[in-house]
Parts: C-alpha cells; structure tokens; sequence
C-alpha cells in the first residue's frame, strides 16, 4: 500500500507460508516479490505503489528508497528465520 501501513505483516506472512511448505516437503527454489520498484500501470499511471523500492518519479535522478516494510525481507533473509 502507498502508505507502507501492510507490506512488513505481508511479506511475513507469505515467508511463514513458505517456510512451512519446505517443512512439508515441498521442493521450494525461491520467493518472488510482485516487482522491486514502483512502475507505471496502465490503469493508475504511477499512484500505484507495490514496489519494495519507492521511485521518486518527479525527481531528474528518479531517486530509489527502500520501503520500511521491506526491509524484514532483508532481515529475514539474513537471519534465515522464517517461521
């Protein structure tokens, strides 16, 4: 969400999913993330905000930030602790 408010409980969430999928047996190779920066959409032009990077598109340099709720992406992976 453009506020950042759901994306860290998100991605915990879909982590444990996996984390209990491999528990399980099944043959998990990798989690994909909906897309690592924000983006045009043809519906919503650039107020759609899912990227785990924020894109300021009114800057020249279009500046990348990481989104707070994703940085527990990061942690989880270092920590390898999903569940």
């Amino acid at each position: 969400d453009a506020k950042d408010t759901l994306r860290e409980e998100y991605f915990k969430k879909h982590l444990w999913v996996v984390s209990y999928a491999i528990k399980m047996g099944y043959d998990i190779k990798g989690y994909h993330v909906w897309t690592l920066l924000d983006s045009f959409n043809w519906k919503s032009g650039f107020t759609d905000k899912y990227g785990i990077y924020e894109v300021d598109f009114e800057s020249v340099e279009k500046t990348r930030t990481l989104r707070k709720g994703a940085q527990c992406i990061i942690d989880l992976a270092k920590s390898g602790k999903y569940a």
